[in-house]
């Protein structure tokens, strides 16, 4: 979007514009003398800095360095993909998604752990594990997070989170220390914003998420959920500031 006038909450005009995915294009804003501001896409250039270029080589250089570093080791290959090459991840649980979830949190301690499918990227295949096999599978900017959840919020995050089957969504939660059962026939009792098409509340009507259990670390069993227990829950800062 090179450049669209909207309203902002207090109905003045403001320039909105986005430059796309993967570095398609770069934005350059220009602000004048008189104040004005424009704004355009720059999706081809002929001129490169070589002080620039250098720096660039060295940055990836080094960075490569790190990245190279085996970390670990699967037997096992971790897909988000079916038999036919399909996506799942944003479906179904996938042992990539069971692997992510698995390690916030032991990584924390935490009581439950639920990552977006949507941010889970790639596979790993079997042998040795490269710090970039990990960055690739998250290779967003985000930070482990850590809050309190009852077991009311809970129940109601999981229904959002299947509210789209059996559509893949983003918003689909991989999870890790609770397991539960999913009718994706019962229609879907969530009411999203008619705006964001986020999550508002869950209507009346039977619910899609059933059984749900959770992981005592004590006993290492499976207990019924309880409505106004408090969990701590182990994700990324980008699902609390949504």
């Amino acid at each position: 979007m090179e450049g669209k006038a909207v309203k902002d909450k207090a109905g003045n005009d403001v320039l909105l514009t986005q430059t796309g995915e993967y570095l398609d294009a770069i934005g350059k804003m220009t602000i004048k003398a008189d104040g004005s501001i424009a704004t355009e896409l720059i999706t081809e250039y002929a001129v490169s800095d070589e002080t620039v270029k250098v720096l660039e080589e060295s940055w990836i250089s080094e960075i490569n360095g790190k990245l190279g570093q085996v970390v670990g080791t699967v037997l096992d290959v971790l897909d988000n993909y079916d038999m036919s090459g399909n996506r799942i991840v944003r479906m179904q649980e996938t042992n990539t998604g069971d692997f992510c979830a698995d390690a916030l949190r032991v990584f924390t301690d935490a009581d439950i752990a639920l990552i977006n499918g949507g941010g889970i990227r790639t596979n790993i295949n079997r042998g040795n594990i490269l710090f970039n096999d990990l960055y690739n599978i998250m290779p967003f900017g985000d930070m482990i997070a850590t809050g309190i959840i009852t077991g009311q919020q809970l129940l109601d995050v999981l229904e959002f989170s299947v509210s789209s089957l059996p559509a893949e969504s983003g918003s689909f939660m991989q999870v890790s220390g609770l397991r539960f059962d999913v009718n994706p026939s019962i229609p879907s009792p969530v009411v999203k914003d008619s705006e964001t098409s986020l999550f508002s509340y869950v209507g009346e009507g039977n619910r899609r998420v059933s059984n749900v259990e959770v992981l005592d670390k004590e006993s290492g069993e499976y207990k019924e959920i309880e409505l106004s227990h408090q969990y701590i829950m182990a994700t990324l800062d980008y699902l609390i500031l949504e």
